[in-house]
């Protein structure tokens, strides 16, 4: 590895580099060091910049601003696009920074007579490569790796290696992705030693019969034979191979330390090859071998091994982990969702529980280290997240490794994203063509046998050509050729001629619901495709499942409409899920010393986000968008997407009274839980319980149940474990005992699924998931059918629509109601209550002669901060409200010791529209119950337009 410390100079523009500074012989003075892979900015060179949809870069001049320009850029006339490159907004740190590394290596005695050549995993955003001062090469592609032929460079002993990285390209115009843009040698970099004639590339491919559990292993391997020609040379000896597949037994590790029970191998003997390389394809047939998903992550270790003549030393072994899995989509033919089409993985039309992940580390930014790769597999494992889109550029090998490993389906997105530009390029423009298809091939040919990859993505917001020979269908070409298997999607697709799925970023749950129900339908809006309405044409997307890129993004406190999604999702077969917006919140850290004890320092971390380095153009927190912090603490949306996520589900039996016996699976129906379904969530004893996954029982969970009075623990149980198939679901008995319910108090019945063994990502007893009902307490007593003597049940309000409460009068004092012009007042024994009918509230509270509120109870519906929508916060402040409009106030007395009133309340939304009184605007409703005993009871309904 040459992974470590590096010599480092950084300037703002290559007018200034050093003269021959790759060279050995090159004096540096002032030089410093930095560590390697690293971003530069965050190592105190130049300064992180964050955007969004904006380049941070000027976008319209023909010509790169030169050192010391003036002009005002944003004034100035637009041009053409393709050739500006550089800030020079940003004074001493732009306009086109370079950073120069330098590093001295030595070549160990055993690889004489082999190839060497050196790996950057990745490198922001274009770089030339020196050895011994002789040029090397040049790349660019930020986000895969380029491999160097160096060995007729290098000599004995002590050799250099210099580098010179540009922040900005060309290329750059394809990766305006919303992140900071950092640069420098940002991933790893190493040396590798390999033979003369080794394994170029192979492709392993499988084949399951789904049906019969059967499976064979297409390998593909291409040999590279030596400078000093193929085998068929007079004196050469033949080279042969050998391919074989490994089984691994008990638990693996990240180390992948266990290989063990060969599975018969194939081998061909190469012979008069006509090229330097031979394709050598084989095919090996396994009985029933254990497939992989995100649910069951096996693998296998496939091995590559060449040797020379009769030899039984290999030259060569390659390793790599494979797993049995396919992948395809179906039409769906018949049905409601008829014209819909399902993403099938080994057969199964899984649903992907999935969230977009940015590389991203608080302290070293888009160096993520390994031990945060194996932290974020965890989590998603612990968070029930099952799919990951690696928004929106190609991961290490490593991090792909740990999805095979831990089990992740992933949708690999290719580095381009032109936001600010999606309307000129890439679209049908020849000058781009080959840019962009370099980069999906780079990204397919190293990750195409990673058996957790299961859908290509060919970018994000790069726009869509207008001819049916895009620069996006030349890259799907080249993604196909190199591998026919996996679906491709691109969601700025918006003429559906070339993706493979409906990707659309945040269409709506109607939206959603619209495709699952009707999917071979158009849209109800006739404006939306109308040439293809004219034409007779059928809808573009007709058999294509719907997987939303992004959807539910979580800036701020949480997202929306999370279960929502996931009603329609689970609804319809061809609404298969999508990737939650996003991950962890991308912010810089900055510690600072705090005082504390005895004048002592303390670590306090502050995260600085787009503006805070004086960067510009910036986009402010749109980076905090995440369900984690930038150190990954959880936010409230993490534990929402956990418990939406969760692969285990109870739905509650109705409740038929006194008697009732286990219910007939015929029974079940399938119960949304989002705001359609709030009724649904009382229970009794009797519940389904539900194994939402495609592939695996759930006799590895352990259920619990706990009966809870006012939130608080009286009975608890265990079910133990259940062998509950995959997609059904078994009835369960929940036998706690009757109890005599507290006056007021409420119950709930919670069920907590947790591991029954450790795994390698969380220990034994780990929460699973959980679900809780409301168990009405008239439910809980003998008369519901439970063993306990007999209780007087208290009435409850006659007519008191959707909040009842115990009518108390049966045993308390009277209480009398009177109205005037503009207040109601409610007397009982020793208390007086009055309510303001101008106001709709209670505006005083009198009891036992103390005055216990004077001042109107004025409804506070402020909507919780987010930061998608921060200017819309004051809107619900109270005092905005003083000009709320009643609309109308109601007293009821449906007992002798009941009094009930209800108002309805318009409020002002402070749009235009509604100064106009052109809008509906929102309505709250509000009811109080006063009862003899001078409790007051609130039960408050807020009804908002629709835009809000």
């Amino acid at each position: 590895s040459l992974c470590g410390t590096w010599s480092f100079a950084w300037y703002n523009h290559p007018d200034k580099i050093p003269e021959n500074f790759y060279k050995p012989g090159f004096d540096a003075p002032g030089w410093g060091a930095i560590p390697v892979p690293s971003c530069v900015e965050l190592e105190g060179h130049g300064i992180p910049i964050y955007c969004n949809v904006n380049y941070p870069f000027v976008t319209e001049r023909t010509m790169i601003p030169a050192r010391g320009d003036t002009t005002d850029y944003n004034k100035a006339g637009h041009a053409d696009a393709y050739h500006v490159v550089g800030n020079p907004w940003i004074g001493e740190h732009g306009p086109l920074p370079v950073a120069l590394y330098r590093k001295t290596f030595t070549i160990p005695g055993t690889w004489q007579g082999r190839r060497v050549f050196i790996h950057f995993d990745g490198v922001i955003s274009a770089f030339y490569v020196w050895i011994n001062g002789v040029y090397a090469g040049y790349s660019q592609d930020s986000m895969t790796p380029a491999e160097f032929d160096i060995t007729g460079y290098l000599q004995p002993g002590e050799n250099l290696v210099a580098v010179q990285v540009h922040k900005w390209c060309d290329g750059s115009y394809l990766e305006d992705q919303d992140m900071w843009r950092l640069s420098g040698i940002h991933r790893d970099v190493y040396l590798v030693s390999r033979p003369a004639t080794r394994v170029h590339d192979f492709h392993a491919r499988s084949e399951l019969d789904v049906t019969g559990g059967d499976a064979v292993l297409h390998v593909e391997a291409t040999i590279h034979h030596g400078p000093a020609g193929p085998a068929h040379e007079a004196g050469r000896p033949a080279t042969s191979v050998r391919i074989a597949l490994h089984e691994w037994r008990g638990e693996t590790s990240v180390e992948m330390a266990a290989i063990l029970a060969a599975i018969p191998a194939a081998s061909e003997t190469i012979s008069s090859p006509t090229s330097t390389r031979t394709l050598v394809k084989r095919e090996i047939k396994v009985i029933a071998p254990r497939k992989w998903s995100a649910e069951t992550p096996e693998l296998y270790d496939l091995t590559i091994a060449l040797f020379q003549g009769d030899s039984m030393s290999p030259i060569e072994v390659v390793h790599a982990p494979v797993g049995f899995r396919s992948v395809a989509i179906r039409k769906i033919s018949d049905g409601e969702s008829a014209g819909g089409g399902q993403i099938l993985v080994n057969g199964q039309p899984i649903k992907f529980k999935g969230v977009n992940v940015h590389d991203w580390d608080p302290d070293t930014g888009l160096t993520v280290p390994f031990h945060r790769m194996v932290q974020d597999f965890h989590a998603f494992k612990r968070l029930n997240v099952n799919a990951v889109l690696t928004c929106h550029y190609p991961k290490t090998d490593t991090w792909y490794l740990l999805a095979d490993i831990f089990g992740i389906y992933v949708m690999d997105e290719c580095n381009v994203e032109s936001h600010g530009l999606t309307q000129k390029i890439p679209a049908d423009d020849d000058k781009w063509r080959a840019a962009c298809v370099d980069r999906v091939v780079n990204m397919v040919a190293r990750d195409k046998n990673h058996p957790s990859i299961v859908i290509w993505s060919l970018g994000n917001e790069a726009g869509i050509g207008k001819t049916d020979n895009t620069v996006h269908h030349s890259m799907k070409q080249a993604a196909r050729a190199l591998d026919p298997e996996r679906p491709i999607q691109y969601e700025h697709d918006h003429r559906y001629c070339l993706t493979d799925t409906i990707g659309n970023m945040y269409a709506t749950v109607e939206f959603c619901e619209a495709i699952g129900k009707h999917p071979a339908a158009y849209p109800a809006d006739p404006k939306y495709f109308s040439q293809e309405r004219a034409e007779g044409k059928p809808v573009p997307w007709l058999h294509k499942p719907l997987l939303l890129v992004e959807y539910n993004t979580t800036r701020g406190n949480a997202g929306a409409q999370f279960q929502e999604y996931w009603d329609v999702f689970e609804s319809y077969p061809n609404t298969q899920g999508g990737f939650v917006w996003e991950y962890v919140d991308k912010a810089i850290r900055k510690k600072q010393p705090k005082p504390w004890k005895g004048g002592l320092p303390r670590p306090h971390d502050t995260f600085l986000y787009g503006g805070d380095f004086g960067d510009r153009p910036y986009d402010t927190i749109a980076c905090a968008s995440g369900v984690v912090d930038p150190d990954r603490r959880p936010h409230p949306s993490a534990e929402e997407m956990k418990k939406v996520y969760q692969e285990v589900r109870a739905h509650p039996v109705p409740y038929l009274g006194p008697g009732q016996g286990k219910p007939d699976p015929d029974s079940f129906k399938y119960t949304r839980v989002g705001s359609e379904g709030e009724g649904d969530r009382e229970g009794h004893r009797w519940y389904f319980i539900e194994n939402k996954h495609f592939f695996r029982s759930l006799d590895f969970l352990a259920i619990t149940w706990e009966l809870l009075e006012n939130g608080i623990c009286i009975e608890q149980g265990s079910l133990g474990s259940l062998d509950v198939p995959p997609r059904t679901f078994v009835p369960v008995l929940v036998p706690f005992t009757a109890l005599a319910p507290a006056d007021g108090a409420e119950y709930h019945l919670t069920m907590r699924y947790r591991l029954k063994a450790a795994t390698s990502w969380a220990p034994a007893g780990f929460l699973i998931g959980f679900d809780q009902f409301r168990v009405p307490a008239a439910w809980l007593k003998a008369g519901a059918g439970l063993a306990a003597s007999s209780i007087v049940a208290a009435p409850a309000i006659a007519g008191a629509g959707p909040f009842a409460v115990p009518d108390a009068s049966w045993h308390r004092p009277m209480i009398a109601a009177s109205q005037g012009t503009d207040a109601i007042v409610v007397e009982g024994t020793d208390f007086r209550v009055t309510i303001d009918k101008t106001r709709g509230c209670i505006v005083r509270f009198e009891s036992k002669g103390d005055i216990m509120l004077d001042g109107p109870m004025i409804p506070n519906v402020l909507k919780v901060p987010c930061d998608d929508f921060p200017l819309q916060l004051g809107v619900w402040l109270p005092e905005n409200q003083v000009d709320a409009k009643v609309l109308s106030v109601t007293v009821d007395q449906p007992t002798p010791g009941q009094v009930a009133i209800t108002s309805k309340i318009q409020f002002n939304d402070f749009d235009e529209a509604s100064k106009h009184g052109d809008d509906l605007l929102s309505i709250w409703t509000h009811e109080i119950v006063i009862n003899a005993s001078g409790k007051i009871f609130f039960h408050n309904k807020f009804a908002p337009k629709s835009e809000i």
